[in-house]
């Protein structure tokens, strides 16, 4: 059987109108729920990060002021034994014993310190050494003088001393 072609009527032409704004309609809810379902999972995505972010500020916020604080009291350590140290070696110092050096223990202005105080414990070392000859010498110049005043003035003859001019300094009797 042959169809035969029908001129289309408007009741043809309003039920394929029914039917495409059916399609469209279903077409348009698919849409709408896609965007819906990628509205929540892009929500979830931003939830996530905002956590993540959250999270990682947190943590951020906890470990630089302990690493701060860390490198402070590291820092404050390093001086401190320093300064004990230089402080103990001025103690030993100025207990007599001139030949003590401090090793320096760091590069910086405290190690030239100690370099400085070294230094310096080495000059003292040397000026006492210089003092203490001096004071040898003397005594021996002084028992010598003693030894001769002694002679001077108990000789039995009479004793006279001249300058270089020959003039009379002094005479025993």
């Amino acid at each position: 059987s042959k169809k035969i072609f029908k001129p289309p009527t408007f009741l043809n032409a309003k039920k394929l109108e029914n039917q495409r704004i059916v399609q469209l309609l279903e077409k348009s809810h698919a849409i709408t729920n896609e965007i819906s379902n990628l509205t929540k999972s892009s929500q979830m995505e931003i939830n996530q990060s905002k956590e993540t972010f959250i999270l990682t500020t947190s943590g951020l916020v906890l470990i630089i002021p302990i690493l701060v604080i860390s490198v402070l009291l590291y820092i404050i350590h390093s001086i401190s034994k320093s300064i004990y140290t230089l402080s103990e070696g001025v103690r030993i110092i100025s207990s007599g014993k001139l030949s003590h050096q401090l090793k320096p223990t760091q590069n910086d202005e405290l190690g030239d310190l100690s370099l400085a105080f070294n230094q310096m414990s080495l000059e003292l070392q040397h000026a006492m050494n210089s003092l203490i000859a001096e004071i040898e010498e003397r005594k021996k110049i002084e028992e010598r003088l003693v030894k001769q005043n002694d002679v001077f003035e108990f000789a039995i003859e009479g004793i006279s001393q001249l300058d270089q001019n020959g003039y009379f300094i002094s005479v025993n009797k």
